[in-house]
């Protein structure tokens, strides 16, 4: 066997080590399905600015033809994933009433809605509300997006309101629609 033979087999076993990956190359592919679930929410927040209840405090009994009034803020959030309309009602079960059974009208206990960014609100001017009927307080925008606004009760007390210490409850529901 020739230097040159030698040489050729030399450089066709080289070749054949270089080529063979390639020429023999093979390619697998696998496709895997991805999912997720992400759960609804549609979860409500209601924030008096006197703590947790809605508190008016102690109020003075005003002088013949007067009024005295107070005020308080009641901040209401919705988070909303399920990408629908959601609207906010309120409903107050019975007039603000005392121990011996004597009610505040419900012509002296207002409500007024402000400070939404994305939904219209439904009492932008101050109303009074009938206990045992609910009131829609707001309505959230077409994609049902997540919002905050503020609620705020208006109590007036008359030299006709008799003393003692009132209460009632409010239900707050967000409903989507």
């Amino acid at each position: 066997m020739g230097r040159f033979a030698r040489y050729t087999g030399i450089l066709a076993a080289a070749l054949s080590l270089i080529a063979s990956p390639v020429a023999f190359a093979e390619t697998q592919s696998k496709t895997v399905q991805v999912t997720a679930t992400i759960l609804p929410r549609l979860e409500l927040s209601v924030e008096p600015a006197t703590g947790p209840t809605i508190a008016f405090g102690a109020i003075s009994q005003p002088a013949d033809g007067q009024t005295a009034a107070r005020s308080v803020a009641v901040s209401l959030r919705v988070f909303s994933n399920l990408d629908r309309p959601y609207h906010v009602t309120q409903l107050i079960r019975q007039p603000l009433t005392n121990t011996q059974g004597s009610a505040i009208p419900h012509e002296q206990f207002l409500l007024a809605t402000r400070d939404a960014s994305r939904g219209q609100l439904r009492v932008p001017q101050p109303i009074s509300f009938v206990p045992g009927v609910p009131i829609t307080l707001y309505a959230s925008d077409a994609r049902g997006k997540s919002d905050a606004f503020t609620a705020e009760y208006h109590l007036a007390v008359t030299p006709a309101t008799p003393a003692g210490d009132f209460e009632t409850t409010i239900l707050y529901t967000v409903t989507s629609l």
